[in-house]
């Protein structure tokens, strides 16, 4: 029974250790990037085939990307946009085996135009409920437009934005005649590959071989004193 249980005890010690080494030189498997080749995509709110102002964020720029988080079913990818989660159809997009330079869109702000205070709604609807209200002159991120009520002015675009409170962040829509774009989404985007990072200099590989030796130091550390122990346990007495 003995030495069962010490054999047992050597295996997993000597499990762990392999495991250990495993992990720590298992290199990272980098997410998947969609770019966005359909003019008008929607950034959905859930993977349903709904074009409800209720179920839509906004449009997504074309030539830019998502970040390809999961796949739902046969219709959806989960996805994220900036700090947007949400999804789109497989349709919308064409997944990348690489990291893009430019991913998203960057300095997107726009102001409240006139001598007004624009009201921020929840849904693109002057009826949905009232997030904030942003006097002339105030600024904020916004993501893109979206189709939503349209008001006296004869639009029917919105934009959502965000609005960056001090530790408060607040997302809603203003009304798109209300406001004024400071910086336009540029397309076509630059969708060229990340440039691949330098080699390593000799002092940095020294540094990674120095870190798989410690590991097999800590392994051999762990296992040494297993073997030790059954030579003591099965180790011959001597004669009285």
């Amino acid at each position: 029974m003995k030495r069962v249980f010490c054999l047992f005890l050597c295996a997993i010690s000597i499990v762990l250790s392999a495991a250990f080494i495993k992990n720590d030189c298992q290199a990272a498997t980098p997410l998947g990037y969609g770019l966005i080749v359909e003019a008008n995509s929607v950034l959905y709110r859930n993977p349903m085939d709904l074009d409800t102002p209720d179920n839509v964020y906004f449009f997504l720029p074309e030539t830019y990307f998502v970040e390809v988080l999961e796949q739902v079913d046969q219709v959806f990818y989960k996805v994220r946009y900036d700090d947007i989660i949400g999804y789109v159809k497989f349709s919308a997009i064409n997944i990348k085996d690489y990291e893009p330079v430019s991913i998203f869109p960057s300095n997107l702000f726009l102001t409240i135009s006139g001598d007004i205070t624009a009201n921020v709604r929840a849904l693109p609807d002057s009826n949905s409920d009232l997030v904030a209200t942003l006097a002339s002159g105030a600024s904020a991120q916004y993501y893109n437009k979206t189709l939503g009520q349209e008001l006296n002015s004869g639009s029917a675009y919105w934009y959502y934005i965000k609005i960056q409170n001090g530790a408060m962040t607040q997302y809603g829509y203003l009304y798109a005649d209300y406001v004024t774009v400071q910086n336009e989404i540029i397309i076509p985007n630059d969708t060229s590959p990340k440039p691949s990072p330098s080699v390593k200099d000799p002092e940095e590989k020294l540094n990674d071989t120095f870190t798989f030796w410690t590991q097999i130091i800590i392994a051999l550390a762990i296992c040494i004193p297993v073997v030790f122990l059954i030579y003591l346990i099965f180790k011959p007495k001597k004669a009285a």
